[in-house]
């Protein structure tokens, strides 16, 4: 993943919606860069924008599937990970 959508990302661990004129006083990028990177991240499906009417910035969010990748700790990722692999030695596990 590129560096700036990882970034981006990030942020989401820290607030539940962002908007691209917060994302961009967070990571220190320019609005327009920061829209970009939100449109990127919602093409490839990984958040989610409200529905906005106009008058009020768009605000973006993580998609549900996705949402316990931002609060676990990576102990925490791979202990449940280890749990689910004694639980079913022989079924594939999907690892997002």
């Amino acid at each position: 993943m590129p560096v700036q959508r990882a970034e981006a990302l990030e942020c989401f661990k820290y607030e539940k919606t962002l908007t691209a004129k917060q994302l961009s006083e967070l990571t220190k990028k320019s609005v327009r860069t920061c829209q970009r990177l939100l449109k990127e991240l919602q093409f490839l499906d990984i958040i989610e924008s409200s529905d906005s009417d106009g008058t009020t910035a768009k605000e973006y969010s993580i998609k549900k599937q996705y949402i316990s990748f931002f609060q676990t700790t990576p102990s925490n990722f791979l202990s449940r990970l280890k749990e689910e692999l004694e639980n079913n030695p022989r079924e594939k596990i999907a690892v997002y």
